[in-house]
């Protein structure tokens, strides 16, 4: 089933670490035959409604939990079934009301407390039908007056937001004005200012990384970014339309002697705003990430010289000491994806550059950006594309058998 849309009215109460919600979902069913749909919710959200529509008629629906799937990366939230009523077809909307507090996804990036919120995809804080769809939304929000708040989306006023395009998750940031930046528009961060005067020196060098990434690969969908400090010590980072959002303490090192260490780790999430089309629920996603990790790199390469470069490429290869499954044969919730896309998927991206040089290499990854931009959707076959325009060669087995294989450095010789 598709989903076509999501409309939220939320009502957030941090003093009392809880939120209320009700809105509605409107799904396609993709075939006539479906009867079964399947919801993913936080495990500490209660359900009060759940009511099918269409046209003029109301179904209550009775729902039933059941075992998340092995591979789900949803691990801190249920997964719900209902049966369809037989009149159903085609369009119809979900109308449904749930409340209670916020269990932390595994990584700790997602919370609900009384001085901030963080929530993401990852926590399931609002109805996840399929991770793949990627719908317009409108969320209107109540909350304490003392608070401020930022989503993925335009914003219409300060509590409201609405994504046209439907090209990311919801994510919904917010803390107290007394413990938040004093934001101003241009600036490149927003969030918690405990940190703050850490981060501050470095955002003119994020600036200029930004226009470098923009010369290269050509205008990004969106050219609005903030990036978002959170208050939360682990869980790294994570981009989403118009925001990167990371943790706001780092050993000290990262604001200064190490600081290309943290601008790298930018610059992959900077590179997301251009690789972040091809879906989470099969292989090709590896190419998002192999990408942006690789095209950082290059950027890298040109900001801090070959040196660091050559270092950061032999880190990388390192890395490649296990035995580890093949690109193909696993997807993005695979305990070992993080280093079998970002990183073995990186160097199979290095070993193109220097089969076709550097000229050719900037010149094919442009074109897919542009594609990136334009299109709904990416895969391998589209990045393959790109290579074969710019080259004139054939990569299409070439490339797909770096895939099938498992990670070893000699495939690179």
């Amino acid at each position: 089933m598709k989903i076509k849309s999501i409309s939220l009215n939320l009502n957030m109460q941090p003093e009392n670490l809880t939120l209320k919600s009700r809105g509605t979902v409107k799904i396609q069913k993709e075939k006539s035959s479906e009867k079964i749909l399947r919801i993913y919710l936080n495990t500490e959200l209660d359900w009060k409604k759940l009511v099918i529509k269409q046209g003029d008629r109301s179904f209550k629906l009775k729902k039933t939990k059941i075992d998340r799937p092995k591979d789900s990366f949803l691990k801190a939230a249920n997964y719900w079934e209902t049966i369809l009523p037989d009149e159903i077809e085609d369009e119809f909307e979900l109308e449904f009301k749930y409340e209670g507090t916020i269990k932390s996804d595994p990584w700790g990036t997602n919370y609900l407390t009384n001085e901030s919120v963080e929530l993401s995809l990852y926590t399931a804080w609002y109805p996840i039908i399929n991770l793949e769809d990627k719908p317009p939304f409108e969320v209107n929000l109540q909350g304490p007056k003392n608070w401020l708040w930022r989503m993925n989306a335009s914003s219409k006023d300060s509590n409201q937001w609405i994504s046209q395009k439907g090209d990311s998750d919801l994510t919904l940031l917010g803390r107290t004005v007394d413990s938040a930046i004093n934001y101003q528009k241009g600036q490149r961060f927003w969030g918690s200012k405990e940190y703050y005067e850490k981060y501050l020196p470095l955002e003119s060098k994020l600036k200029e990384i930004e226009t470098l990434l923009k010369e290269w690969l050509g205008p990004p969908e969106n050219d609005e970014l903030v990036i978002a400090l959170t208050s939360r010590g682990t869980g790294g980072m994570y981009a989403r339309n118009g925001l990167i959002v990371t943790q706001d303490i780092l050993p000290n090192e990262y604001y200064t002697t190490r600081s290309n260490l943290l601008l790298l780790s930018w610059a992959h999430e900077l590179c997301h705003m251009w690789f972040n089309k091809a879906s989470v629920k099969d292989y090709h996603n590896w190419i998002d990430e192999a990408l942006a990790d690789y095209c950082a790199l290059k950027i890298a390469e040109e900001y801090y010289g070959e040196e660091f470069y050559n270092e950061r490429l032999d880190k990388v290869k390192e890395m490649i000491t296990e035995e580890l499954p093949a690109i193909k044969s696993i997807t993005r919730s695979h305990e070992k994806a993080q280093l079998v896309y970002y990183k073995w998927g990186g160097l199979i991206i290095h070993k193109i550059n220097l089969e076709i040089g550097n000229e050719l290499f900037k010149k094919a990854i442009k074109d897919f950006a542009q594609k990136s931009v334009i299109q709904k959707e990416t895969t391998t076959d589209d990045f393959i594309d790109s290579l074969e325009k710019v080259t004139e060669g054939n990569w299409s087995e070439k490339v797909n058998n770096l895939l099938e294989e498992k990670p070893d450095l000699k495939l690179l010789d």
